[in-house]
């Protein structure tokens, strides 16, 4: 399946490179934690995104990322990965002097995550989701441009979740359909992702 989705990522970048009018690399900040008691945690998240169909005040884009949560210590697990394509639109609101706009930006795309809570059980998420951004684009010359957003929600749109519990030396699935037509999950400092891009 990861393979599948890796190859899937790689043909929707190169085939709609000659379509673009910029790239950027996204990255969410790393965050780390090391407490005196449990299990360390390390986390990042890496992709690419693609603006193209530009206006004055909107601009598509189409986005591939990959996700990693990683644990360390005694009996410590797995963790999880998350693989994410999709594509939406911003909206350009206010610019604040020659080199600051504002922006507002949406997206629905499909995810998959897999991840390991513990010896015992795993969990895996995928689907079409969708989300809702806000932001602000920095020009930092006539070529290159910073992004920082923040990740205001992400829901269902059609989402399956399946948990896989052994013990005992036997195993037990549960699937779970959902649906959610509401703004789930609203992030705060946390959920800040930035981007570095260049203009064609």
């Amino acid at each position: 399946m990861n393979f599948i989705l890796s190859f899937a990522l790689g043909v929707f970048f190169v085939s709609s490179t000659a379509l673009a009018a910029n790239l950027s690399l996204v990255s969410g900040f790393y965050k780390k934690s090391e407490p005196d008691a449990g299990f360390g945690t390390s986390q990042v998240s890496l992709g690419a995104r693609l603006g193209f169909g530009a206006s004055q005040n909107k601009q598509w884009y189409g986005e591939a990322r990959f996700g990693s949560v990683s644990y360390s210590g005694d009996g410590a697990p797995d963790g999880s990965t998350t693989i994410s394509i999709g594509g939406g639109q911003y909206y350009f609101l206010r610019s604040f002097g020659s080199g600051v706009r504002s922006y507002l930006s949406w997206l629905v795309g499909y995810l998959n995550e897999e991840s390991e809570l513990n010896a015992t059980s795993k969990t895996k998420s995928s689907g079409l989701f969708y989300g809702g951004n806000a932001g602000f684009r920095f020009d930092l010359s006539s070529s290159f441009f910073f992004d920082l957003n923040a990740n205001l929600f992400e829901s269902a749109l059609m989402a399956t979740d399946t948990t896989e519990v052994t013990a005992g030396g036997t195993s037990s699935k549960s699937e779970t359909k959902r649906t959610e037509l509401y703004m789930d999950s609203f992030g705060g400092v946390d959920d800040l992702t930035f981007s570095v891009g260049i203009e064609f």
